[in-house]
């Protein structure tokens, strides 16, 4: 459905009492009511019975009628609190705990491996007292370093899981890159995030990384067929067709996400004004998409064309001579040419990467903020990657 039709009748819903193997469900008014139990009964009650295992009755209720009778059932009220009778209890404080299913233990386990398995353990814990999102995600705001430092692993470890590239249509915000099975695997689990950054005295730096995390578990491709296959199956209620089940119970963490999300047409049409000045956001906006583009071209360049084996200083520089060019054009500096060569001799043969993630970065928030000045980005993040790594670029300040 559309989201506009989401925010109309579904949107406030909410799940009041389960018993008796039926389910309440609270609603806005009568008229959302009466849509509900015309359009969507059976749909719901045949999702449920995915869930649940066993056959469900739903019934909507305006949502104050529903909380007039639950109080009415309740005739005593009782308060309960978690008390520790040990200084143990009170240090471990067992009550607090972030659940995890022996299915996300038993199936994403050996999927996602266990760095990553944990990296969504950890990140569903800093989610733990952020507000539930309509699309089942939370949103949280860390850093590379604050995650390194809770797993035992490197800041160098936090930037190759995370490494992401640009959702199109969506900027700033940017997608788990899809370079392995588990890569794909824990994008399901973060469907997007964005670095976040701040101008100080004029100069825009990144802070931090915000990142959505999808809190319940999406099924593994194999479950998610054979229960589309459950659901189609004549026994079950015939209506409505197959392809409204699978928009309906679509677990797919992205595209749920992109649920969430105002259409390409619909950005655009906030942008639409007379002028010149609207006609230059427009070409700052296409230019931020193409740079990122490029990074993706020089990242395959540096990886996949560059003889790391070189000695020749000269024979160096040479092979380099192209990531210069690109990355002065990427960044839109035609001034730092000794500079970009003297980086890259420092980071010759082992360290590449960093400088590839250094531009990566900087045109990420170049697309968030269109006044920043990439080139000073690009350094700032680099001097800090670099000390992150132990590696000495030969530049002032560190």
């Amino acid at each position: 459905m559309t989201r506009a039709t989401f925010d109309t009748w579904l949107a406030n819903t909410r799940a009041i009492i389960f018993e008796n193997s039926t389910l309440t469900i609270g609603v806005a008014n009568s008229s959302v009511k009466d849509w509900l139990d015309n359009r969507m009964l059976p749909t719901v009650k045949r999702t449920l019975v995915g869930i649940v295992g066993q056959p469900v009755e739903v019934q909507f209720v305006v949502a104050s009628q529903a909380l007039t009778t639950v109080a009415e059932d309740t005739t005593d009220s009782l308060e309960v609190r978690p008390v520790y009778l040990s200084p143990r209890s009170a240090i471990v404080q067992p009550d607090r705990q972030i659940a995890a299913t022996i299915y996300f233990l038993d199936q994403w386990l050996p999927r996602l491996g266990a760095l990553r398995w944990a990296l969504v353990l950890l990140l569903r814990r800093l989610c733990r007292e952020a507000p539930l999102n309509p699309d089942g995600t939370r949103r949280i705001e860390t850093s590379r370093r604050e995650l390194a430092d809770l797993l035992g692993v490197s800041t160098d470890t936090i930037s190759r899981l995370l490494k992401s590239i640009p959702l199109e249509g969506q900027s700033p915000w940017r997608a788990i890159s899809p370079k392995n099975k588990q890569a794909e695997y824990l994008a399901l689990f973060i469907p997007r995030l964005r670095y976040r950054a701040e101008c100080v005295n004029g100069v825009t730096r990144r802070t931090g990384l915000v990142l959505d995390i999808l809190v319940e578990d999406p099924l593994t491709p194999g479950d998610s067929t054979l229960l589309d296959r459950f659901l189609q199956s004549p026994e079950l209620v015939e209506e409505p067709s197959a392809k409204t089940q699978n928009a309906v119970l679509r677990f797919d963490g992205a595209k749920m996400q992109n649920a969430t999300l105002p259409s390409a047409k619909t950005q655009n049409a906030t942008l639409r004004s007379s002028g010149a000045k609207t006609q230059n956001i427009a070409l700052r906006h296409a230019k931020a998409q193409n740079a990122a583009g490029n990074v993706n071209e020089l990242t395959q360049y540096i990886e996949n064309e560059i003889d790391l084996q070189l000695i020749s200083k000269r024979q160096i520089r040479a092979v380099l001579r192209p990531v210069v060019a690109a990355t002065e054009d990427i960044l839109n500096d035609h001034h730092s040419t000794a500079m970009f060569y003297k980086v890259l001799l420092a980071l010759y043969p082992e360290h590449l990467g960093l400088f590839t993630r250094a531009v990566d970065e900087a045109v990420a928030i170049g697309q968030d903020d269109l006044k920043a000045n990439l080139g000073a980005i690009f350094v700032a993040t680099l001097k800090e990657l670099a000390r992150e790594a132990g590696v000495e670029l030969g530049l002032k300040n560190g």
